[in-house]
């Protein structure tokens, strides 16, 4: 019997390269993307500083190159284009693939070098209207292809961008449904949420779950807690705004001051937001002041097992988990208390 044809991406080597993998639709499309490379043989080769999501992009059959792609200095980025052309050499690359502006600048320059072709993702509106910032963004628009996730998307790049309306495809963002099956989630697990969170198991939760921000509709349900507190309907219901503030502490703080007014919404609010795990990075005062108003987690340098993959093993490390994380004992890291 003949074997079944390969798919067209069998064997060839993809490189993905975004600054962070944390949350966002940018970084969750990344690890669906290499999750897919890999399901029809490809190599799935993601170039980013490190984040949250790792473990998972391993544990789907992708591989995780450490590189400063979030440096926006300029001189670290002319840097950057030299070490990401050596990289593209040695891991054999024959597609980049860029999701952000700052490390599509560096990875247009070494594809035009390395003679690759050069794609690159527009996920959403980049703001700024001057000729300088319309300039930055236009990298976006320079790829080979340029992959629009909405039509609204792709009229804008049309817009801002006119050279580049002949190499605009829409390509939706997916969901997989199967990760949102009530069944998958026991009881238990629902149980220690709940009490972790403050939560009675009669109340019932509106939850907002995304990053902090005004695009994402916090001051909507803040205000639609407002009315329905004006009607009596929330005597038993509780309102959590879950997701990463990314830095906008000031939305926080403006969140923060609305759910607390007494005039505004019910007692039992919460807001949840999850801190970076960079261990580089000393608290901020931001968050040291959501820790002491909303009781945050906290996080501590001690010694624990490595939270980043084996960078000498890749994914093959001997020491590695089920998530993909280095298991040996290495100083000064970090682990929650």
């Amino acid at each position: 019997m003949a074997e079944p044809p390969s798919h067209a991406l069998t064997g060839r080597t993809i490189l993905q390269i975004i600054p962070e993998l944390h949350a966002g639709g940018a970084e969750r499309t990344t690890v669906d993307i290499a999750a897919g490379l890999a399901a029809v043989g490809a190599r799935a080769l993601v170039a980013t500083e490190g984040g949250r999501l790792i473990g998972e992009l391993q544990a789907k059959g992708g591989v995780w190159l450490p590189f400063p792609a979030a440096a926006k200095n300029p001189l670290a980025m002319i840097g950057n284009i030299r070490k990401l052309s050596r990289l593209c050499a040695a891991e054999h690359v024959e597609l980049i693939h860029a999701r952000s502006r700052a490390p599509a600048w560096v990875a247009l320059a070494a594809a035009r070098a390395m003679k690759l072709p050069f794609v690159t993702t527009y996920h959403g509106s980049y703001a700024g209207a001057s000729s300088v910032k319309v300039l930055y963004n236009s990298v976006m628009a320079r790829g080979d292809v340029v992959i629009a996730n909405s039509h609204y998307t792709a009229d804008l790049i049309s817009r801002m961008h006119p050279f580049a309306r002949s190499r605009v495809r829409v390509v939706h963002r997916g969901t997989d449904f199967s990760t949102y099956q009530p069944a998958l989630v026991e009881p238990e697990r629902i149980g220690a949420l709940r009490a972790a969170w403050g939560i009675e198991p009669e109340q019932r939760v509106v939850l907002l779950a995304g990053r902090l921000t005004g695009w994402k509709g916090q001051r909507v349900l803040i205000e639609a807690a407002r009315l329905m507190k004006q009607r009596g309907a929330t005597e038993d219901v509780v309102f959590v705004l879950a997701g990463d503030a990314q830095g906008r502490n000031d939305y926080v703080r403006e969140c923060a001051a609305s759910a607390t007014a007494p005039t505004c919404l019910p007692p039992f609010w919460r807001l949840r937001s999850r801190p970076s795990r960079q261990p580089s990075r000393k608290p901020s005062g931001a968050l040291q002041w959501k820790r002491r108003l909303w009781a945050f987690r906290s996080w501590s340098r001690t010694s624990a097992r490595c939270p980043k993959p084996c960078w000498p093993h890749r994914n093959a490390c001997p020491a590695s988990g089920p998530d993909g994380a280095c298991r040996r004992e290495t100083p000064r890291l970090w682990r929650r208390r």
